[in-house]
């Protein structure tokens, strides 16, 4: 409990820092040039991170298909539960055509 009032607190000052700085002054050019540099020091550093999150989820969700219709192939090779296996291989297969789609989009 006392780390999430901690890390709301360092939220809170880091959002409410340009605020205050931007209206200890009277330009208002100067407090939407100090807003605008804030977020857009805020997105140069969000980025990387998105990006980093997106390639690894497209390869976790290859390996998840992967393993899905293998163990799907297997089950339903083996006659040990039929209907079992060709649900796995059909979510495997629905699940590589939306990853690469998306792989494509991106």
């Amino acid at each position: 409990m006392k780390n999430k009032l901690y890390y709301m607190a360092v939220i809170l000052f880091l959002i409410s820092t340009p605020v205050f700085i931007a209206t200890s002054e009277t330009d208002d050019s100067t407090f939407n040039n100090t807003i605008s540099n804030f977020f857009q020091h805020l997105t140069n550093l969000l980025n990387p991170v998105a990006e980093f999150a997106l390639k690894f989820s497209i390869q976790l969700a290859r390996v998840v298909y992967t393993l899905s219709a293998i163990v799907g192939m297997i089950f339903w090779a083996s006659h040990w539960n039929k209907p079992f296996g060709k649900d796995l291989i059909l979510g495997a297969t629905a699940l590589a055509v939306m990853v690469e789609i998306l792989q494509v989009i991106t």
